[in-house]
């Protein structure tokens, strides 16, 4: 990802789609397969003030 000053939800209606990616060693085998987990995430932002319309 680039920079925050060049992320699209800096701009008005702007949206940014964050992304990631999880692999697993070749050698894993099959002995995870079925297997369930869970992940969270949270994201703190903060609101910039408005300017006039």
């Amino acid at each position: 990802m680039g920079a925050l000053s060049t992320s699209a939800s800096l701009a008005p209606g702007g949206v940014d789609h964050p992304a990631a990616e999880v692999s697993f060693p070749a050698g894993a085998g099959n002995a995870y397969q079925h297997v369930v987990s869970s992940l969270s995430s949270t994201f703190t932002g903060v609101q910039r003030t408005g300017g006039a319309r």
